[in-house]
């Protein structure tokens, strides 16, 4: 039933529809129709002919300009007294009714006609048809009106496609407008035919169903046998049954398969950490016993977390406490979101010097939050108050008490992160003092800390290290070697002074390495103290004062200084010979001895003790002078082979070197008069 509606809405929309086309032809408007031009007519004839031509299901159309008394077809022009004499046979509507269907058709009309093919007294054959007349409107009037003749076979045909042997018809609530089977609709009444009868029981064992039309004034309606429905709904109640089945055989092959994909993840999770399910025990037994297992060992995961965590806390101090003041906000905010404190800062910075290696961590104390961290050599105990009671006295006691035996020098109570740098930095000035006192806790500012220094520890040894670093002398490193060793064996010295010796020499080798590009980052580890464990034995430091040696004379060129006499032979031999030429640069003359620029710089100031660029000059400058004596040569010639692009560049170079401008010279040379400080050219 419901095919059938939408099928017959369907036909009529499309109807409906050819009302916009002919609205927007300007052919079919009134004020070129009023003419009667032969041109305009067949214009008009050919695009309602356009219009039939793709419908199967229809005859004819006619279009009406309300007030006019012609109709236009695509078979021509007709008048409207002679369309039902001539053409169509009009039983059933009078020539009024048609009259008054074509000059006011409202929205929708329909009617049954019976078709004459040809003139009525020369027709052979009589065919139904449906008629329906829609209006035209423009600006919300309309102005004229279209008229479908369908072709009721055809309509009939598309109603009954999904019926068989029942009454397929059409009604406006009062009659039937047609219907397939007359004999089985011409006995309903105005009554069945209301909407009420929906589904009503016929004298003849038939039901009668009706369904309204979506979009006209008009309804759809079906006359069925009883026995055709109940086969039909045996039809359906079997299909149903089978889709059921289907449907719950499927339902149930697609909860397993779901089961058993859900379960595949515990079985992987099982597999995974080591549980297997075809032991004898329950997968509940099995699971526990996994269970703890994984407890324990997350246990110990977090137990090591919290190691981790406490070094990377280390870590970020003791950055923080040796960072620059342009990397100290990094350091706090990185100190911020580590959580190395909660709270607001106070804080007390110290060193301690121990010559015992117990690095016992003190009991907890509800007052404080100790770190202990190396740094240099020592170590810094940054002690955290909880409580604003707590204050220098406070933490000069709990020092005393938790590491005795210990040189401790205490900076003042800090007040915020940005303090502790400025703190450290005023106790490492105490440090070579607190070497020398006896054990005990002391305030930064205490007198025995102010005692003039002694010779310092070790600095002559130093001394020659560094000056065998700046030579890259292999004997005079051993030397210098060797006199660290004997003072790390002298026994007079505490534990720290030797320490800060060492610590000392290793800065000093990683600096020298560092500046000639040598240090690489495996040599930086095998250097670093914090490395190899705590200095606290001197047997320690020697091994890695020896080691650090060593990593020395195999990084820096053993023939250094051969390579250094050649380039005072070789390297201004170059410069002579093409310092004038346009392809001249330290990118040629680096490239030529096999060097980056960087490095050629490095090692030409360290052999001349002068840079590339101002010995280069200089020799420029020579070689104008000797141009300038040779009065031939114009100024802006003697630019250009200096390499200069303008001479005014040159002129500018000259003034600033000579004094004068390079016009100015020449002149004066030219009299015999050269300026004293400029070199005879003779002598060039």
């Amino acid at each position: 039933m419901q095919q059938t509606v939408l099928t017959m809405d369907r036909l009529f929309s499309q109807a409906v529809a050819f009302s916009t086309t002919v609205e927007k032809a300007s052919v079919l408007r009134p004020y070129n129709l009023g003419g009667g031009s032969v041109a305009t007519l067949l214009d008009a004839k050919q695009l309602i002919a356009q219009l039939c031509a793709p419908q199967d299901n229809l005859y004819a159309m006619f279009y009406h300009v309300l007030g006019s008394d012609y109709l236009i077809g695509n078979g021509g022009t007709i008048a409207m007294d002679s369309f039902g004499r001539d053409v169509w046979s009009m039983s059933g509507l009078s020539q009024a009714e048609l009259h008054r269907l074509m000059e006011n058709p409202g929205d929708y009309h329909l009617h049954i006609l019976p078709k004459t093919l040809g003139c009525p007294d020369k027709a052979s054959r009589r065919h139904s048809v449906l008629p329906f007349a829609t209006s035209i409107p423009s600006q919300g009037k309309a102005y004229a009106s279209l008229l479908f003749l369908f072709d009721m076979e055809r309509v009939v045909s598309e109603m009954s496609r999904s019926w068989q042997n029942d009454a397929v018809f059409l009604t406006d609530g009062e009659r039937i407008l047609f219907s397939s089977n007359s004999s089985l609709t011409d006995a309903l009444t105005s009554e069945q035919l209301s909407a009420s009868a929906e589904g009503e029981a016929l004298t003849d064992g038939s039901a009668l169903y009706l369904s309204p039309s979506a979009m006209f004034g008009f309804s759809y309606g079906v006359v069925c046998r009883s026995d055709a429905v109940q086969a039909e709904l045996s039809s359906l109640r079997t299909v149903m049954t089978v889709f059921m089945l289907a449907a719950l055989a499927g339902i149930s092959l697609l909860t397993a398969l779901i089961s058993r994909w859900n379960y595949q993840p515990v079985r992987q999770f099982c597999a995974d950490i080591g549980v297997d399910l075809s032991a004898p025990r329950s997968d509940s037994e099995l699971l526990r016993a996994r269970f703890e297992d994984l407890m324990q060992s997350n246990r110990e995961l977090a137990e090591n977390l919290q190691s981790s965590h406490q070094m990377l806390e280390d870590a970020i101090l003791q950055r923080l406490l040796v960072s620059i003041p342009q990397e100290r906000r990094m350091w706090i905010d990185r100190a911020v979101n580590a959580g190395v404190f909660a709270g607001a800062i106070r804080c007390t910075v110290a060193i301690c010097l121990s010559d015992r290696p117990d690095r016992a961590q003190p009991p907890a104390d509800p007052r404080f939050v100790l770190h202990r961290i190396s740094s240099r050599g020592h170590d810094v105990l940054l002690l955290f108050h909880c409580t604003a009671e707590t204050g220098d006295s406070v933490a000069s006691t709990y020092f005393a008490l938790h590491f005795p035996g210990c040189r401790i020098c205490c900076a003042p109570l800090c007040e915020g992160w940005s303090a502790l740098p400025d703190a450290y930095e005023t106790l490492l000035k105490h440090l070579p003092a607190l070497c020398r006192i006896e054990p005990a806790v002391v305030p930064w500012d205490a007198p025995c800390l102010e005692m003039p220094p002694e010779t310092p520890f070790g600095e002559d040894a130093l001394r020659e290290l560094a000056e065998s670093l700046r030579t890259q002398s292999a004997d005079d490193m051993r030397f210098a070697a060797s006199l660290l060793s004997a003072c790390l064996g002298e026994e007079n010295h505490s534990v720290p002074e030797l320490q800060m010796l060492t610590i000392d020499a290793l800065q000093m080798i990683c600096g020298a390495l560092e500046r000639g590009g040598l240090l690489s980052a495996s040599a930086l580890e095998r250097m670093n103290p914090l490395s190899q464990g705590r200095l606290d034995d001197p047997r320690r430091m020697k091994a890695l004062l020896s080691s650090a040696v060593e990593i020395a004379l195999t990084s820096f060129p053993k023939n250094d200084f051969a390579r250094r006499n050649q380039l005072s032979q070789d390297v201004l031999l170059y410069i002579e010979e093409h310092l004038l030429d346009p392809s001249f640069s330290i990118y040629t003359i680096s490239e030529t001895f096999g060097l980056s620029e960087s490095a050629f710089s490095h090692l030409f100031k360290r052999t001349f003790h002068e840079t590339y660029s101002s010995y280069v000059s200089k020799q420029k400058l020579i070689r104008a002078f000797d141009l300038l004596c040779d009065e031939s040569i114009p100024l802006e010639e003697v630019a250009i082979r200096l390499g200069y692009s303008r001479s005014s560049n040159f002129g500018r170079m000259f003034k600033v070197e000579v004094g004068m401008s390079p016009g100015r010279y020449r002149s004066l040379h030219s009299q015999g008069n050269p300026p004293p400080d400029a070199p005879d050219c003779a002598e060039q």
